[in-house]
């Protein structure tokens, strides 16, 4: 048995862009693992206390599911006084084949919406401290820096609970942890798991993720804020990112060696299987 810390979240609608996605802009089903760190971040408040948090390693797992998909129809405008005269050959002038536009220009972008969302996160980590701030302040917006979202800004959400919670192994709970239920997760790669010694077996995890269906991601994690260069010397501030291997995953948990389920950890309350990923610096 482990104990582990459980928030949950829903929110009408969110979007997670998955990156280098431009002219139609695609969302994951749940957000990436840097997401939910800023959320926790933002709901610890003090900047000594998000230093403690993100100081040492610690365990994630994140999980969710939404209603429905829609796409939004919008524009994305540029206000550069040099992108404005590269469209319109001019800086008194925002016409072009006869038609007004928008100062400096703009691109028609579709994105994937996601409504009625549900996200549920799952966070071990060493210092006790850390996570008892985080169950004092879920509930006290005057210690958050920023109103609650995930992803966009816009895209808030609400706390629905929080609370320390045993997970069990496997063998100890009703089968029915197995079934698909519509909840969308990541699977760490065997190498990118927390203290999978402790609640499983490598081999048996190895197989589980390789016959698991899943789409192949690189996850990002923590982040650091780096200077570069363009081959014209103009340099500006990026945020450098750690990634997870992972799979995106959605369905039945398989059979592996034997014709056995894997030995894993299963929320008892909830019914899910608990997968958590190794987050620290490197």
């Amino acid at each position: 048995m482990m104990e582990y810390l459980r928030l949950c979240f829903k929110a009408p609608t969110a979007h997670y862009r998955i990156p280098f996605t431009y002219k139609v802009r695609h969302s994951y089903p749940i957000p990436p693992y840097s997401t939910v760190i800023g959320l926790l971040c933002n709901i610890l408040g003090e900047e000594g206390t998000i230093a403690c948090f993100l100081g040492q390693p610690f365990g994630l797992y994140i999980v969710g599911r939404y209603q429905t998909l829609t796409r939004e129809y919008t524009w994305l405008r540029n206000l550069e006084p040099k992108s404005h005269y590269k469209r319109f050959l001019s800086k008194d002038s925002r016409h072009s084949g006869q038609v007004a536009e928008h100062p400096g220009g703009q691109s028609p972008v579709v994105l994937d919406v996601l409504n009625e969302v549900e996200t549920t996160v799952y966070l071990a980590h060493p210092d006790c401290d850390v996570l008892a701030r985080l169950q004092e302040n879920l509930f006290r917006p005057g210690r958050w820096i920023n109103h609650l979202h995930l992803g966009r800004a816009e895209d808030w959400v609400v706390p629905e609970g929080v609370g320390c919670i045993t997970l069990f192994p496997s063998s100890e709970v009703d089968p029915a942890w197995t079934v698909d239920r519509g909840y969308y997760f990541w699977l760490p790669h065997p190498e990118e798991t927390w203290e999978l010694g402790e609640w499983g077996d490598r081999q048996e995890y190895t197989e589980l993720f390789g016959k698991i269906m899943g789409s192949p991601q690189l996850v990002c994690t923590l982040y650091r804020k780096v200077k570069v260069r363009n081959e014209k010397g103009k340099s500006w501030g990026i945020r450098n990112f750690n990634h997870v291997r992972a799979k995106l995953c959605r369905g039945q948990i398989p059979l592996v060696q034997f014709g056995s389920l894997p030995r894993v950890m299963v929320d008892p309350e909830f019914m899910l299987p608990v997968f958590p990923a190794h987050i620290a610096w490197r």
